[in-house]
Parts: structure tokens; C-alpha cells; sequence
């Protein structure tokens, strides 16, 4: 990680302020230092606009404008002050986990993964944002949280263990953003987006498939049978010939007891991933998606 130093200027009315500099000096010590020179709201902010000037320099994957990134809103949240935007940031998982984020609207900012498993979200906004994951944990650390459309996460995550179930279709991550607490401020817009793809059974099937190959590399009928429920007629029927006709699913040896067929995936994880995130909740679609790959 990269390593930054800072030098004290002297502010006659408003305390200590801090310039960065490039000297090889630990992040941790100006992590350390800057929390103590809170004396009040008004130095609190002029630490705050001093770290928007050095965060707003440079691509955002530059480990001062991420490291920069992950101060600035530990500080205003901590701070409590008002009505305060952090624009064109990148948030790795590690940088929005494990407190309170409190009092800040999110424009244009990219986000590995958000979860209210050990965060807590507070009077939090979020405009043209790309989030990657949302994890979810208990609705009771969501409050006055707004959403736009083109913010809402490519994929949210039902808990925090492989077990949990990973929804892509639009209505459905609608329905549980909106049981989370959160509210959306284009409601016309999320609900014509929705309705435009209902709930396609097909998809929700993949889903579930994808859950179970996360957590075994082959996998036997028996098992899909037991996963899939009372799909697994129709899914046996009109999907897995598809599946197997198109090497997305291929059949192996089975060597065990009775009479079973025994399957893996025929593709990377990875692309069926990317093709249930751009589905749209879609199954045709994701379908189309995967005949892009080479």
C-alpha cells in the first residue's frame, strides 16, 4: 500500500489543517493525527474540504484517493455534519464495513459490496451509483435510506454465508430493498423497470443453481432435486436439456450407489455470473449474454 506523509500548517481562527505530501510516512500515523486535531465543527470541516481537495486528484483506484476516500466518511459520519456529498469515489468491501455511515449522499460513487450486516446506514443517498453486492442483515440498521434506480445493487446477497441465496431479478431485489427499509427516489421509475421484467421462474432456477455449484463443483440429480423443489419437474423438463445442449451444464461420470446423473458446470463461474447480472431477470436474455463469451 502506498505510504503518504503530512506536514502541519497553522490556521489562525480554525485550529491545525493538514497537507499531504509525498514522503514515506505510515497512513496509519495521519489516520491517527488527524483524529485528534477535532476541536469543533468548523475544524472538523476544514479537515473534511482538505480531504476532498486530495481525494478529488487522480484515478479511482489510487490508494491515497481510496484510502482518502474511507477517512472522509469515517469523519463525517463520526462528526455528524450536515448534508455533506462525496462524489466519483470507489469503495473497496473493507472501506463501508464495520460502523455507522451517517449523514452522507453517495453521487456517482462505486461500491464493491455494502452490507447491514456489521454497517449500519443513516440518512444515507445514494445518485448514479454502481454497487456491485448488497449483503443483508437486519432492516433495524437501515433508517432514511434513498435509493435511485440506477443505484440499485447487481446483486443482493440474502446473509453473509455461502449458504445464503443470491437474487439478480429486478422485482425481487426491489421487493427486498424495500423490506430493508430502503425507499426509492424514482418510485415510478424502479416499479416500470420491474414490471418490465416480472418474475421470470426460469431465472430464479439458475439462481439456485448457482448457489449450489458455489458450494460444490459437481453436483448430483438428487441434490438439484432436493435445491430446486417443486421446480425441478419443469426444470428438468424444459431448462436442463438447454443447459446441457448449449455446454453450459455437462454431464460427468457417476460412480456412487443407485441410479443418478451427476453434473458440472461446463463454463467459468465467473461468466455465469456476469451473464445473471446483465439478465436483467431475464432468462432468454441470460442466455444471450452467455453466447457473447468466446
Amino acid at each position: 500500500m502506498g505510504m503518504i506523509g503530512i506536514r502541519q500548517i497553522s490556521m489562525p481562527k480554525h485550529g491545525i489543517c493538514w497537507r499531504f505530501e509525498k514522503q514515506r510516512r505510515s497512513t496509519l500515523f495521519c489516520t491517527n493525527t488527524l483524529q485528534k486535531v477535532f476541536t469543533g465543527d468548523e475544524t472538523c470541516q476544514l479537515v473534511v474540504e482538505c480531504l476532498r481537495d486530495i481525494v478529488g486528484i487522480g484515478p479511482r483506484s489510487s490508494y491515497i484517493k481510496i484510502n482518502g476516500a474511507n477517512l472522509l466518511v469515517r469523519i463525517i459520519s463520526g462528526a455528524g455534519l450536515p448534508d455533506q456529498k462525496i462524489s466519483d469515489m470507489y469503495f473497496p468491501a473493507v472501506a463501508v464495513s464495520g460502523y455507522e455511515i451517517r449523514g452522507i449522499h453517495f453521487i456517482d460513487c462505486q461500491f464493491d459490496c455494502l452490507t447491514t450486516q456489521s454497517t449500519k446506514l443513516n440518512d444515507v443517498s445514494f445518485t448514479s451509483c454502481s454497487i456491485t453486492e448488497f449483503v443483508c442483515g437486519s432492516e433495524d440498521d437501515v433508517h432514511s435510506v434513498i435509493i435511485d434506480s440506477e443505484s440499485i445493487p447487481d446483486a443482493i446477497r440474502t446473509g453473509g454465508d455461502d449458504t445464503a441465496e443470491i437474487i439478480y431479478s429486478p422485482l425481487r431485489k426491489r421487493e427486498i430493498l424495500r423490506l430493508m427499509g430502503f425507499s426509492f427516489a424514482d418510485e415510478e421509475q424502479v416499479d416500470a423497470q420491474a414490471d418490465e421484467h416480472e418474475m421470470d421462474e426460469r431465472i430464479v432456477d439458475i439462481e439456485r443453481l448457482v448457489r449450489a455449484f458455489r458450494q460444490a463443483t459437481q453436483m448430483n440429480d438428487n441434490v438439484l432435486v432436493i435445491r430446486l423443489g417443486s421446480r425441478w419437474p419443469d426444470f428438468e423438463r424444459n431448462i436442463l436439456p438447454e443447459l446441457l445442449r448449449r455446454g453450459i451444464l455437462v454431464e460427468v461420470d457417476y460412480n456412487g450407489s443407485g441410479h443418478h446423473r451427476r453434473y458440472k458446470l461446463g463454463i467459468g463461474f465467473d461468466d455465469v455470473i456476469h451473464a445473471l447480472q446483465h439478465s436483467r431477470g431475464d432468462y432468454d436474455v441470460f442466455l444471450d449474454e452467455l453466447k457473447k463469451k468466446p
